[in-house]
């Protein structure tokens, strides 16, 4: 067994004994029964149009391109991909420089979020693609992603979430591997 899948199952055991919130069983919707998420625009207002799809070309007054959604179970606000970043790829460094340089839809308090944020938008009735609402998170990967958590008994690997099947694991910080920027909660 390699030092990554020994350390990926040491994590994954020790975060499932961590309590984290508890959000809605669907995808759509949050724990009062309203939306789970709600699509932000470049400046960071709610969208007046809420139900439309994602289009490449699309606008945020026909609802069809937003920058930003926050999850209305946690009150966390999460960096949204487009056709233009989804691509990019950070090792564990230049993401945590990636999100104290970024102003995304009217703010600039931007981080790495931490595996239970991470967990939190997982969404574990996806059958197949990420593992993660993509009709609100368009351009998402089937990859993992880091958190802001470096892995204490081994400090050169960092903890993260792989969003083909939720599960929590390390990776050693000189890869190069996805991040979504996050910012508030409750």
């Amino acid at each position: 067994m390699s030092l990554n899948a020994q350390t990926g199952s040491l994590v994954t055991l020790l975060l499932l004994c961590l309590p984290i919130a508890i959000v809605a069983d669907s995808a759509r919707e949050s724990e009062d029964g309203g939306p789970r998420f709600t699509k932000l625009g470049a400046n960071g207002s709610e969208l007046v149009i809420q139900d439309r799809g994602w289009v490449d070309r699309g606008n945020e007054n026909e609802g069809t391109r937003w920058r930003c959604v926050r999850d209305n179970a946690t009150g966390l606000t999460w960096e949204v991909k487009t056709r233009d970043n989804w691509r990019e790829v950070y090792n564990f460094a230049q993401a945590a420089v990636y999100a104290r340089n970024i102003s995304l839809c009217g703010s600039s308090n931007w981080r790495v979020p931490n595996p239970q944020e991470l967990l939190s938008i997982i969404d574990h009735g996806a059958v197949e693609g990420p593992q993660i609402d993509t009709h609100y998170f368009h351009h998402a990967r089937p990859a993992f992603y880091w958190s802001s958590q470096v892995h204490a008994p081994y400090p050169s690997y960092a903890v993260g979430v792989h969003f083909s099947n939720g599960a929590v694991t390390t990776a050693d910080q000189s890869g190069r591997n996805q991040v979504r920027l996050v910012r508030g909660g409750k």
